[in-house]
């Protein structure tokens, strides 16, 4: 036989195998992560401590349901993207893909705001709740002249968890509330000319004495929205180092658009990937590109997004391990990489914490320090049980996760044979995760941990030859069926769950827990 023909009949070999573990992984991924959801939906076993820190089942899921039915145009739309992308001789095609799944995520994430019952009602409670991001908002509210809240904060600090109603604004560096100060004066509410969101609030029911303070809920959750959307270009951008346009897109929508982000947006972890995604692509570029304007780049958003939350740091420490362990793989030299991009992000840091001090008065490192000491000073007065959330907290965390990333996952082969980008990303990354987590941070992790999954997944798929190259016929197919598993079962999270207990708040009319 010649070499040609046993070629071809190598391949004929390998495509029922290679269909077949695509099939398993598939059916293993939804039964790890959908199947147990909704088991556990069914027999109502709480996702939680019952009564203390629980994620709550939805009080009307049918109508939830009804709303997840117009995601079936963000599949067709989203497979209309991968068709288009695999036609690799036509570029007007490309772009229209592009263009079109600009338009489709855009209608996703403001799907996400208008889906839930009385959306109006629905954030505006989420934002008035001191327990969740409306701490940030009542912050900004009674918070004096921003430059001098600013000098102050490290001083305010000390104030208890029973003086702030919880310990969300104790937790957090004021990057929030600067950002919720900002919209206030930016985007200030008119009751003489009341505007398409002000009727939305008249529409609802409100008090006109209370109608101000609404207003600006509503503000604060399009914004927040609005820069959880513009977050998916960087996750494209980041995907683009990596994967041709098809697998960034798939990669994009994985990072953006998740039952996590769903469910948690609009709020501050979801807004949180537009710098980490940003920090991310900066940094990669810069190292791939070998341009250290890049990589200064990538250094100043870092301080940026730990203005808002200090995860921001793991984050960093994961993407500069995982640079490093790539680097020693590439048989570059240490001291180069560090020369030409870790001195120019760690300039960029410098740069805005110098910018920061004589312009307002702000110490960024004493704030972030004086942050970081009273996180751990405060997590004593969280009640939960330690014990069960330790064995509780990562099974959590894995039903948030998509089947399509848990199913990119199972089809990795041989993990510590893979020479790619992949494994130093996704080790990394996971061992930070693993660190965060056994010096005692185990609960809310399906909110926590929105921060490491552009991470998380860019480690689990850099090395899919699925997403890599331009997709034949087979790898459209395939890549349209991740997309519909993924979008489906996210229709299907958002069904369930109404994790930050809106409904159930506002049925009970305990307003400010």
């Amino acid at each position: 036989m010649s070499r040609p023909s046993r070629r071809k009949l190598q391949r004929h070999h390998a495509r029922p195998r290679t269909s077949l573990r695509f099939a398993c992984s598939l059916l293993l991924s939804v039964l790890l992560t959908i199947g147990i959801l909704l088991g556990m939906f069914m027999l109502d076993i709480p996702l939680g401590e019952r009564g203390r820190m629980e994620y709550r089942y939805s009080l009307y899921p049918e109508y939830r349901f009804l709303q997840a039915v117009q995601l079936i145009v963000a599949i067709g739309a989203c497979a209309l993207v991968i068709i288009l992308l695999g036609r690799k001789r036509s570029r007007r095609a490309q772009r229209s893909a592009l263009v079109l799944f600009t338009i489709s995520l855009s209608w996703m994430c403001a799907w996400t705001w208008y889906a839930p019952p009385k959306p109006a009602v629905y954030h505006g409670m989420n934002l008035y709740s001191p327990s969740h991001d409306g701490a940030f908002v009542f912050e900004a509210e009674q918070a004096g002249p921003i430059a001098q809240y600013l000098r102050d904060f490290p001083r305010l600090l000390h104030r208890s968890p029973e003086q702030m109603l919880g310990t969300r604004v104790l937790s957090n560096p004021p990057g929030m509330t600067v950002l919720v100060r900002a919209v206030q004066n930016l985007w200030p509410f008119d009751p003489d000319r009341p505007g398409l969101i002000d009727r939305l609030l008249l529409d609802s029911g409100d008090r006109p004495d209370l109608l101000g303070l609404q207003a600006l809920r509503m503000r604060v959750s399009i914004v927040l929205t609005a820069l959880w959307g513009i977050s998916g270009l960087f996750a494209y951008l980041l995907g683009r180092l990596v994967f041709s346009r098809a697998g960034a897109v798939v990669f994009c929508l994985l990072v953006t658009f998740n039952p996590a982000t769903v469910h948690f947006s609009p709020g501050k972890d979801p807004m949180q990937l537009l710098t980490i995604n940003a920090m991310l692509w900066a940094w990669f570029a810069g190292y791939r590109r070998d341009q250290p304007q890049l990589s200064l780049l990538a250094g100043m958003l870092l301080v940026v997004g730990l203005v808002f939350g200090l995860i921001h740091f793991w984050i960093a420490l994961a993407a500069l391990s995982a640079t490093l362990w790539i680097a020693l793989r590439q048989k570059r030299s240490l001291w180069y990489t560090f020369r030409r991009h870790v001195l120019p992000a760690i300039s960029g840091c410098l740069l805005v914490v110098v910018i920061a001090f004589p312009a307002l008065g702000w110490n960024i490192p004493a704030t972030l320090l004086g942050v970081a000491q009273r996180f751990a000073q405060i997590q004593h007065t969280i009640r939960y049980s330690r014990p069960l959330w330790f064995f509780i907290g990562l099974p959590l965390f894995v039903l948030f996760l998509s089947p399509t990333v848990m199913a990119m996952l199972l089809l990795r082969r041989r993990l510590h044979r893979i020479r790619g980008l992949g494994t130093p990303i996704l080790v990394s990354t996971v061992a930070i995760m693993l660190l965060t987590y056994l010096i005692g941070v185990t609960y809310e992790l399906p909110r926590l941990w929105i921060a490491f999954l552009p991470l998380l997944t860019l480690g689990i798929c850099a090395d899919q030859p699925l997403l890599k190259s331009d997709p034949a016929r087979r790898a459209v197919t395939a890549l349209i069926i991740l997309l519909t598993l993924h979008i489906a079962s996210t229709a299907l999270h958002f069904s369930l769950l109404d994790p930050r207990e809106a409904e159930y708040r506002l049925s009970t009319r305990r307003y400010f827990d």
